[in-house]
């Protein structure tokens, strides 16, 4: 059968010139696909109060994660600072 329903396409937000090879990922699966976990949708408010959403690739995702734990770090050592 040349059509197949049941497919969702992911593109990661961030852009071309991150990824490697210059090239945006782009990815047709299924939700049960276990890649599919590895794709992260994110939300956040920006500094002038705005809702933003992004969706990220793996490596995107990781580069997050990365961000996130020294963000946390940061907040952790200022809601801390003069405790110590």
């Amino acid at each position: 059968m040349a059509r197949e329903d049941g497919y969702v396409r992911l593109a990661c937000d961030r852009a071309e010139a991150v990824h490697p090879g210059g090239a945006m990922p782009v990815e047709y699966m299924r939700p049960e696909d276990k890649r599919y976990a590895e794709w992260t949708d994110v939300s956040y408010t920006d500094t002038h109060g705005v809702a933003m959403r992004m969706t990220l690739c793996p490596d995107c995702a990781a580069k997050l994660r990365s961000i996130m734990e020294t963000h946390d770090r940061d907040m952790t050592d200022f809601a801390n600072e003069g405790r110590r």
